[in-house]
């Protein structure tokens, strides 16, 4: 039994030629979102993500803006962000935080993205007091965050 090989359509390659390039330019052209928190620029290896309608943010870059400071136990997938006052724990795949050691539900659960704990942004808006804004113009996400000064972050400690 012989079996012969069909080479595609020269339409199904101009069409895959044309979407592939499409996309491609949209990535190069695209720039990732900033953050701020109380105007200072916070450094982000991992920029924030978009998924089910919620934005999320790398936990350490942010939560050690607000002052925290933050371990990660990856064969536990749990980040332990410790102030002055407060102790909040995330785990990889629940939709729980732990503050002080009272259980907070989450609208969705942190994930791993590129080696780094993702939040959702309405926890640090609920139980941080942020406010959050996103700057169209500047394609950048910025935190108001209720007690953070200058000297010293404060931001962790309601």
């Amino acid at each position: 039994m012989s079996m012969t090989l069909r080479l595609p359509s020269k339409r199904y390659i101009w069409v895959t030629l044309l979407a592939s390039s499409a996309l491609s330019l949209v990535m190069v052209f695209a720039r990732p979102v900033e953050i701020t928190v109380d105007g200072r620029s916070v450094p982000l290896d991992v920029p924030p993500v978009t998924a089910w309608h919620e934005t999320f943010v790398p936990a350490r870059a942010l939560l050690s803006e607000l002052g925290a400071q933050t371990s990660f136990d990856a064969r536990r997938q749990r980040l332990v962000a410790v102030s002055r006052n407060d102790t909040v724990i995330f785990r990889a795949g629940l939709p729980i935080a732990k503050i002080d050691g009272k259980r907070v539900g989450l609208t969705h659960a942190p994930f791993i993205e590129q080696g780094r704990m993702m939040i959702p942004v309405s926890f640090v808006e609920r139980e941080l007091g942020a406010r959050v804004s996103f700057d169209s113009q500047h394609y950048r996400l910025d935190f108001a965050v209720p007690g953070v000064v200058e000297a010293g972050a404060q931001g962790l400690d309601r």
